[in-house]
């Protein structure tokens, strides 16, 4: 497979390298244009004329065929791409959840701040900040937790923490009910 890549390669460098060689139909050039040509590419042999034997000489860049192997890759290089690969997924999911804390801020904390500052009700605001704060994964809870350290220590946090033993007791409510209902089964 190797060498038909190379021929193939090599075929192609021929071909445009001829194609500036192949003359232009003589009906479509000028008078000058044919002397050009004529002058060039034939000799005066007694009465007539004889074309000049020409070897076409090629040049070929020894990279372009460099090319054509393709060697495996290292351990290390394979690593290192692997690496990569990680690095820019975590990089990406780190601007993603940037962005999303942006738009929480703007949404809900700030309207829920000014409710709070001017003295008004602000308890819908609070719950629709925190159900949305439950909600988000644990990179953009992380981020908020950094951000906003007093309002995540005092409202948001303990909000999911309670959140979350609710949502364990009530697993465990559904495992106790599920053997109760496997244990009548079996005993009809």
């Amino acid at each position: 497979m190797q060498k038909k890549k190379h021929l193939l390669l090599l075929n192609r460098i021929m071909r445009a390298e001829l194609k500036k060689d192949i003359i232009p139909v003589p009906s479509k050039l000028t008078e000058e244009e044919i002397n050009q040509y004529f002058n060039k590419l034939f000799v005066k042999k007694d009465d007539y004329y004889v074309p000049i034997k020409n070897k076409v000489s090629l040049d070929i860049d020894e990279e372009l065929f460099k090319g054509l192997i393709k060697r495996p890759k290292t351990k290390e290089e394979k690593m290192t791409e692997k690496e990569m690969e990680k690095a820019k997924k975590k990089e990406m999911a780190k601007s993603i959840a940037l962005l999303i804390y942006k738009k929480f801020e703007t949404d809900y904390v700030t309207p829920y701040v000014e409710k709070k500052r001017a003295k008004e009700d602000y308890s819908k605001e609070q719950k629709l900040m925190i159900d949305k704060y439950i909600k988000y994964g644990k990179n953009v809870r992380d981020i908020i937790e950094e951000e906003l350290p007093k309002m995540w220590a005092a409202i948001l946090n303990p909000a999911y923490l309670e959140r979350e033993k609710r949502k364990k007791k009530l697993i465990e409510e559904e495992m106790k009910l599920n053997d109760t209902i496997k244990k009548e089964a079996k005993k009809k």
